[in-house]
């Protein structure tokens, strides 16, 4: 395919305003207006500076609501916290006492469980006996052995002040 090359040549004279005005001036501005398209050039320029100016404002707006959005989103997230901790709080006291509650049961339950033992040995006349590291000796005692002095061991200070919880002190 053969290029197409144009070629213009232009002979520039001084004019004087009359002479734009006639024929021939009206001829060049006709012209130079389907050339550059200068009809509709305005007309585009100002499409662009309008949209230009559209999306700069569009884009501002957009990243405001975006912060907005995360300023209200971190707003209502620390108000749900400050309205569920008393909540949070009342539930950590109970699971507390509840734990606290359990194991004054189970300490109860190991002195009743002492109890029964020492009744059981003592029909058997033998002797619980605990070492310092809470290993139990079963022992055989004599005739004339003070069951009453014994049942008093059984439970030492310790003990009873783990059954009775927590002091005021």
């Amino acid at each position: 395919m053969p290029s197409l090359l144009a070629r213009i040549v232009a002979r520039v004279t001084a004019l004087l305003p009359e002479d734009w005005v006639g024929r021939a001036g009206r001829q060049f501005r006709g012209t130079v207006a389907n050339v550059a398209g200068t009809e509709k050039l305005g007309e585009l320029a100002a499409e662009g500076v309008r949209r230009l100016a559209v999306g700069a404002v569009s884009r501002e707006h957009s990243e405001a609501l975006k912060n907005y959005a995360d300023e209200e989103e971190a707003r209502a997230a620390a108000e749900l916290t400050r309205r569920t901790l008393n909540a949070r709080q009342r539930q950590e006291d109970a699971r507390a006492d509840q734990e606290q509650i359990r194991t004054r049961i189970l300490r109860t339950e190991e002195l009743m469980g002492r109890l029964r033992l020492f009744d059981e040995l003592r029909l058997r006349d033998a002797v619980p006996v605990w070492d310092s590291h809470g290993n139990m000796t079963i022992v055989r005692v004599q005739s004339g052995f003070d069951w009453d002095a014994a049942r008093d061991r059984l439970f030492t200070q310790t003990d009873m002040r783990l059954l009775a919880g927590p002091s005021d002190e």
